[in-house]
């Protein structure tokens, strides 16, 4: 998949190019990963949206990882990417399902402190668990986040969310009209 972002990268100049399906639970070398992302993002400029993605339990057995373990793969390995995009290595990580004893980037990528991060998600632990990693998660068209509230009752659990955005799809938009929100 991010052979194709490679394609894009040299063959569009001005659009922004979302790769978004990179499964981080799946994955068994986040850091390759990582490379691979940033180097997208200096070939194109600094227009590369990383899209991650939770994935299923087909593709869990087909790569030999339990499914049970899915949610604390992908903040680990997101946060693993995320570092390893944000601190000049070397550094040591030692986590839960991944280890390295050395980890140095020889890519950064061009946007600071790192490219956009996008994740789909229809559920309410997809909002709590991005919120705190600061990924983009847009609202389900059918607004399966949380149930309609009024826009007074919009609540964070964390606190509020910055800019002034709600979880879910929110009764308090202009016009009585639902809208979808955004988690950042």
């Amino acid at each position: 998949m991010n052979i194709t972002g490679g394609i894009l990268a040299r063959i569009i100049s001005l659009a922004k190019i979302l790769m978004l399906g990179n499964m981080l639970p799946t994955s068994d070398n986040p850091v390759r990963l990582d490379e691979e992302i940033a180097l997208l993002d200096v070939i194109s400029g600094g227009r590369i949206i990383s899209g991650f993605v939770h994935g299923i339990g087909i593709e869990s057995w087909a790569n030999n990882t339990n499914p049970i373990h899915n949610r604390e793969r992908f903040k680990e390995c997101h946060d693993l990417v995320v570092k390893t995009w944000t601190t000049p290595g070397p550094f040591r990580w030692e986590g839960t399902h991944y280890h390295y004893r050395a980890v140095n980037p020889w890519l950064m990528p061009v946007p600071k402190p790192h490219p956009p991060v996008r994740a789909p998600g229809t559920e309410q632990f997809a909002l709590t668990t991005t919120q705190l990693r600061r990924i983009i998660v847009p609202a389900s068209p059918a607004g399966r986040f949380s149930a309609p509230l009024p826009a007074a009752e919009c609540r964070c659990p964390f606190g509020p969310l910055p800019g002034g955005l709600r979880y879910g799809r929110c009764r308090g938009s202009p016009g009585g009209r639902n809208r979808p929100a955004y988690a950042v």
